[in-house]
């Protein structure tokens, strides 16, 4: 008789159990919490497009845990796929992160200083030298678990977020 409830309550156990995790909301965080980037440009003054766009400069600031704020990553393109030259990783699904992203990437850049020189070639007649003097800049605040954002950031310049 012992087993034959113990058995009962078991399998009442594991019920509950699934029935728990099904009723529950899925994160739509990568399960490695890898922060994934992808980029793309819809209209500029000047040469830059999606197609040529190689590298950009890439800033997350995590305001409650700087373990998860990132400086200047260099993020590169090969093929289709963007990529950062540092691992960085999310904290969680529910944390808002502000981010920054621009182009062309500068060693020593930081956009937060008003100081902040940026050049732009005087002669500007070859596509090389339109693309060199295009500077794309681009910020936003974002929860990485929301519907929609699947822990990527997602820079998309326009001549609105320059």
């Amino acid at each position: 008789m012992k087993v034959k409830n113990i058995l009962i309550a078991s399998v009442a156990l594991l019920g509950f159990v699934s029935c728990e995790k099904s009723e529950g909301v899925s994160s739509v965080l990568p399960s490695d919490n890898i922060i994934r980037v992808s980029a793309g440009v819809t209209a500029t003054r000047a040469g830059v497009e999606t197609s040529n766009l190689a590298e950009f400069g890439l800033f997350v600031n995590h305001d409650v845990d700087t373990n998860y704020t990132y400086s200047n990553v260099k993020v590169t393109k090969a093929e289709t796929v963007w990529n950062t030259s540092e691992m960085m990783l999310w904290k969680n699904a529910t944390d808002l992160v502000a981010f920054t992203a621009y182009a062309p990437r500068k060693v020593g850049f930081n956009p937060n200083n008003p100081n902040t020189t940026i050049t732009v070639l005087t002669e500007q007649i070859t596509e090389a030298s339109l693309i060199a003097s295009d500077f794309l800049f681009c910020s936003g605040k974002l929860s990485p678990g929301n519907q929609g954002t699947q822990g990527m950031i997602s820079t998309i310049w326009t001549k609105s977020c320059m």
